[in-house]
């Protein structure tokens, strides 16, 4: 009887223990497998908007920078321009990810083509571009 006492406070014991310790790792990987998802996409898109401003410098901006056409208008279409090319090349799993992780996924982008368009200009003003 000792036994079979031992047997079900054990059973009523380690069940929930094990069933919960199964969930937590369960939940751990999936949260793992979404952050290194997260990271791929990500790099993809600076991937994307980086080649997108390096290649926007090369056809457009370099040759009309110091000329009376580089006016913020000019500066405001260009910026549209490689925000358009970036927007058309996403993939639908990289639009998911983005969707999922900022509430303002083409507001982060944008925010990333800023930033990208500074360290360019950081790399010709320092004489490393």
């Amino acid at each position: 009887m000792a036994e079979w006492l031992a047997d079900k406070a054990l059973n009523l014991i380690l069940v929930p223990v094990i069933t919960a310790i199964a969930g937590f790792l369960v939940n751990l990987l999936h949260s793992w497998a979404k952050a290194i998802s997260a990271k791929k996409h990500m790099e993809k898109l600076n991937n994307l908007i980086k080649t997108a401003v390096e290649a926007m410098n090369q056809r457009r901006v370099d040759s009309l920078k110091g000329t009376e056409s580089w006016t913020e208008e000019k500066q405001a279409e260009i910026f549209q321009a490689v925000k358009r090319d970036v927007m058309s090349q996403l993939k639908t799993d990289t639009q998911k990810a983005l969707a999922e992780a900022y509430a303002n996924p083409e507001g982060f982008i944008e925010m990333q083509i800023y930033e990208a368009v500074r360290k360019a200009k950081s790399k010709e003003v320092n004489g490393c571009g």
